[in-house]
């Protein structure tokens, strides 16, 4: 898998786990003391995150980090 496929992979995963959970970009974006454009380029799949990052990604939307690089589509929420 290239990493642009990782990206859109991740940034689906993301934005499904966090309308699951009820958050906007911006609450979540509070939540992880990050600004709210970084959340929406995750999400499109065009910005880069670091390990320690997803870490906290995950743990604030009570997931893990492989589930958010799963390639199967695990959370429930519509992402279109």
């Amino acid at each position: 898998m290239r990493g642009d496929e990782i990206r859109k992979l991740l940034g689906r995963h993301l934005r499904a786990r966090r309308l699951e959970l009820g958050l906007t970009q911006e609450k979540l974006a509070k939540s992880l003391k990050v600004k709210q454009p970084y959340i929406a380029s995750l999400e499109a799949g065009t910005g880069s995150i670091s390990l320690d990052v997803l870490g906290k990604f995950a743990e604030v939307l009570r997931t893990s980090p492989s589930a958010l690089l799963s390639t199967e589509e695990i959370f429930l929420a519509k992402t279109s």
